[in-house]
């Protein structure tokens, strides 16, 4: 295995090659356009943050029902975001020319019968910072930088993350160059102790509780092992190989199989396959300890004894982990999006983004597979299958990582970060350091084919970042792609027998996927297109949460400024700081036609992914369940931050910074990463997973409550053989009281309706996804069908629709106003028996003519009153958009309805306090009404969201003021809206030739 070497010559003729010359110092030009921005932000937040979102669609979801300006607050980010990278730029040239001449390269000069790319890339790979030339005091200073930031940031002292620091500081102090070595020492005898508290419990049932008591103990035997560091140091070396014996041993975590349910402790066996497969794994990583230490020593380059891949994945593995506890997930939403596409694609046969599109990619296919394949696609084994792909993936991270730094860094990380659960994220790393490999960078073409088969097969699995990393590599590519066919490589690799099936590896499966792809891209595009208004959160509608600053609750201003402040800037940061990396490597070795250079390749790469990913990470930014601050770009920040940059600073740093030292506080501060963005364990677990007993624990040095049974909610209940009978989907373990029941409901209801219509089809079964996966049912278009908003979403699903389809809950009048009208059009009607919309021919089979005729939608659920909020707001101040686009206006009653409100005519009527906040009453002569916030009085009001409305020709609408004390449908003091109005206008859709009266 590759390892990083410090090579003295390359270290002396890279710190001269290519000065910069004079021009502003580099932290000058960072600071600098960070005022500037704030100042900036200052002045025009209010202007872009108040108001509401432009809407040209009916795309009714979060920024509407909060009346938000989230289309303001997104173009004021990018243009601060370019604006702040423009004077960067201009900040970075000044004083400095880019054409001034070259000068002479003091890098090692090689063969001409070596290949180009070789001579590319050898000064830059044989080196990395020993960082030797930072101050002392300074390299013990840093140790305490995540441990501070997190203070800063919650307030709270996390202890044993104030220990570890303490004892890094103060071994960087006391052994000095090989201050990496005794660290690493410190910490497999610390985990070598979690290894025997492991195996007790794992045998006797019996372990330590305390962390701090495993702590000191390790503390203790390390000064013990010190003592051979200044007397005996060939016995310190032997100590430093055997203490990484054990470490594997700590997998044993994830065979734990017991269960805290109901007061008592329980045990379920898990799959045999499942055993398999870790005790394998435990042998992998054994295999891997010995055949790198053998291969070490044949090669004699680095006779003393190193920190192993092994006991880092260990760690990793050890510190990341989560619970594969045999329990049906409670979280049917997320957990269902992942089960389905597996079981409805390769089990019951439904086509990709023709019958079935995955809302979110294919990602959950690896995991339904590995389900499918070894437990026998089980919902209670699928935390199981899931565990298995997080460890391939966390191994695959480890192990890349370890091509590129030393093992002490690779401990390091391991140690430090953690695996999240956010498993969408997890592609992106090994991606960006398999390209970076010089294995891979050694052969233009190799990196070329790879380059895109990645890109390829992270778009499958998670369109965005399978673009954002195919973004990021581009420029790089392009210059690769220039140089090969320019220095005429490829008349060289046509005669090589690996052409020929590297190519068809490559672009077979490609070609193959090109139906698939179109239709693919054909439903991204359309769902991108609603993602700001369906998806978004503007800041404007965030309380700034408990957790933040809280000893600045008597400063709420100060708390409440820095907190937006950082969540709307702190984004920009990490961009600009690749940008201004990327134009000091360029810059300093302009002379070596530094876009051919790994350091072009890493540095551009990681100024690229961040804006592509912000496309949706910076959308729905809900930290107070999705990691803190910076809710789903914590993800983001966690790989490209807090681990691709500082291998990029340790592997090319001398090809960037002037002095160490910058680069130590560089790395100092992506460390901290994972301490400012995730606070405790629970901020890595989400979505979480059932049987969690570490969601409160520190993320360092608390992790006996790994050891806990995995805890089973009281109100679940064990899955008997009766159950496994009715759902073969079920498997073995515990599920929610609540899922059995309805479940079973369901599978009443949907036995009627199929023996009423062997063709049956399901739309929009339930909001929970899973129930498609338990009843082992199709599920027609998309698990979650109230995803599609858009016109052009809506659409996709009507075009599925037919006369066999039945309607479940997951479908809202309002917020799928498009395909609820359509079933309006077609004369859906509601059956209280299934509780389903039956198409009417299905209805009429089922309860005859007369029965359809008298079957009234304003007795079912679609025609409940409804809260609206502030979406009729939002509605009405995007009128201007909605007419140009959407609605045409109307000469009598009909789909909606436009009101300017008289407040004072109101208050004159009503004679109440009356503000924004007041909540009206929407009403006619029927059975129902609808509720909206009054704002400002302008209203658009989806009057036929209701069906009551729809359906019953009224014509005349009144207003009243909500009482909280009575029921909405006993409030009798109302008047015409009319009388309360300045301005009242109907409109109905403009693409709209029917009308919505149900005959």
């Amino acid at each position: 295995m590759s390892q990083n070497t410090n090579d003295k010559k390359n270290i002396i003729s890279g710190t001269h090659a290519g000065n910069p010359g004079k021009g502003l110092p580099l932290p000058v030009v960072f600071i600098l356009p960070c005022i500037l921005i704030f100042i900036l932000y200052l002045l025009f937040k209010d202007h872009y943050f108040e108001g509401f979102s432009r809407m040209s669609d009916l795309i009714i979801d979060q920024v509407a029902m909060d009346g938000s300006n989230k289309t303001g607050e997104w173009e004021f980010f990018w243009g601060l975001l370019w604006l702040g990278c423009f004077c960067i730029l201009g900040l970075f040239l000044a004083g400095r020319s880019p054409f001034a001449p070259k000068r002479k390269s003091h890098t090692p000069v090689l063969s001409a019968s070596q290949p180009s790319s070789a001579r590319d890339l050898s000064y830059s790979w044989n080196f990395s910072y020993s960082f030797e030339e930072v101050p002392l005091l300074l390299k013990c200073a840093l140790c305490f930088f995540p441990p501070a930031i997190q203070l800063i940031c919650y307030g709270k002292v996390s202890l044993y993350l104030w220990l570890f620091s303490l004892i890094f500081a103060l071994l960087i102090i006391i052994l000095k160059k090989d201050c990496a070595k005794g660290i690493s020492l410190f910490l497999f005898l610390y985990f070598d102790v979690h290894v025997i508290n492991l195996v007790s419990s794992f045998f006797t049932g019996k372990y330590l509780h305390s962390d701090l008591l495993i702590f000191g103990a390790a503390a203790l035997i390390f000064l013990f092992a010190l003592l051979f560091y200044f007397h005996f140091y060939g016995v310190f070396d032997k100590i430093f190989f055997i203490s990484q014996l054990p470490l594997p041993l700590l997998l044993i975590l994830y065979l734990k199989n017991s269960y805290s349910y109901q007061g008592q402790i329980l045990h379920l066996s898990f799959p045999k396959a499942y055993l398999i497969f870790i005790a394998g794994l435990i042998l992998a990583l054994y295999a891997g300890f010995f055949l790198q230490h053998h291969f070490s020593n044949l090669s004699g380059k680095d006779p003393k004894p190193f920190a192993f891949v092994s006991s880092a994945v260990s760690v990793f593995l050890y510190g990341s982990y989560i619970p594969p506890a045999l329990i049906i997930p409670t979280d049917m939403h997320h957990y269902g999006e992942q089960m389905l596409p597996w079981q409805q694609i390769f089990v019951l046969g439904n086509s990709p983004y023709e019958d079935y599109f995955p809302v979110s990619g294919l990602f959950p296919v690896l995991a339904g597979g590995i389900n499918q394949l070894f437990f026998h696609g089980k919902a209670s084994s699928y935390s199981a299958a899931f565990v298995i792909l997080f460890v391939l993936f966390a191994v695959l991270s480890v192990v890349m990582i370890s091509f590129h730094v030393k093992g002490e860094w690779a401990l390091l990380f391991a140690f430090l970060f953690h695996m999240p659960v956010y498993c969408r994220t997890w592609v992106i790393l090994p991606v960006l350091l398999l390209l970076l490999h010089p294995v891979v960078l050694r052969n233009k073409r190799r990196f070329l084919y790879l380059y895109v088969f990645c890109g390829f097969l992270s778009g499958l699995y998670y369109p965005l970042f399978g673009l954002a990393l195919i973004v990021a590599g581009m420029p790089f590519a392009l210059f690769c792609l220039f140089s090969f066919f320019k220095e005429r490589e490829i008349k060289a690799e046509l005669l090589k027998k690996s052409f020929y099936p590297e190519t068809l590896i490559l672009f077979l499966p490609i070609i193959l996927s090109v139906p698939m792809l179109i239709k693919m891209a054909s439903h991204i595009l359309t769902y991108s297109g609603q993602t700001l208004l369906a998806d978004g959160l503007s800041l404007s509608s965030v309380s700034v949460p408990e957790w933040f600053m809280p000893y600045l609750s008597s400063f709420e201003k100060i708390r409440s400024g820095t907190y937006y402040a950082l969540r709307f800037l702190g984004p920009m940061l990490p961009v600009w700081l690749f940008l201004l990396l990327f134009l000091s490597f360029y810059y300093k070795n302009k002379d070596k036609k530094p876009y051919h250079l790994p350091a072009f390749l890493g540095l551009s790469a990681g100024f690229l992914i961040l804006p592509v990913c912000y496309t949706y990470t910076l959308v729905i930014m809900d930290e107070t369940w999705v990691s803190r601050l910076f809710s789903r770009s914590s993800h983001i920040y966690l790989w490209i931050l807090g681990i691709f940059l500082p291998i990029l600073i340790i592997r090319f740093g001398r090809q960037i910074f002037q002095k160490e030292t910058s680069a130590a506080v560089c790395i100092a501060f992506s460390l901290s990463i994972p301490f400012l963005t995730f606070y405790q364990m629970g901020d890595y677990q989400f979505p979480s997973l059932d049987g969690t007993t570490n969601a409160d624990c520190a993320c360092v040095g608390e992790y006996t409550a790994n050891l806990l049974p995995f805890s089973v909610s009281p109100s679940a209940l064990s899955v008997t053989e009766e159950d496994a009978a009715c759902f073969p989907s079920l498997g073995y373990g515990f599920m929610e009281n609540s899922v059995k029941e309805r479940l079973y409901e369901y599978g009443e209801n949907l036995k009627i309706l199929r023996n009423a219509d062997k063709d049956l089809k399901i739309l929009a079964l339930d909001k929970l996804q899973m129930y498609y996966f338990l009843l082992n049912e199709s599920a027609l278009y998309s698990g979650k069908v109230s995803l599609a908003k858009s016109r052009g979403a809506a659409d996709a699903v009507i075009a599925l629709i037919d006369e066999h389809t039945v309607i479940g809950s997951d479908l809202s009048p309002l917020n799928n106003y498009y395909i609820y009208r359509e079933l309006l059009i077609r004369g859906y009607a509601y059956d209280s028996r299934t509780e389903f919309y039956l198409p009417k021919a299905l209805y009429i089979s089922m309860y005859g003519e007369e029965s359809y005729a008298s079957a009234d939608l304003s007795d079912s659920p679609w025609a409940a009153p409804l809260y609206m909020s502030k979406c009729p707001l939002s509605l009405g101040h995007s009128l201007e958009d909605l007419n140009a686009s959407a609605l045409i206006t109307s000469d009598g009653p009909s789909e909606f309805l436009y009101a300017e409100i008289n407040t004072d005519a109101l208050r004159a009527h009503f004679g109440s306090t009356l503000n924004e906040d007041t909540i009206i009453t929407i009403s006619w002569e029927g059975k129902s009404c609808l509720l909206t916030d009054l704002g400002d009085g302008t209203l658009l009001l989806p009057l036929a969201s209701n069906s009551d409305w729809a359906t019953g020709n009224y014509s005349r609408v009144f207003i009243s003021l909500y009482d909280e004390t009575r029921p909405v449908m006993e409030i009798d003091d109302k008047i015409p809206l009319k009388e309360a109005s300045d301005y009242l206008q109907y409109y109905s859709l403009r693409d709209a030739p029917q009308t919505v009266k149900r005959e």
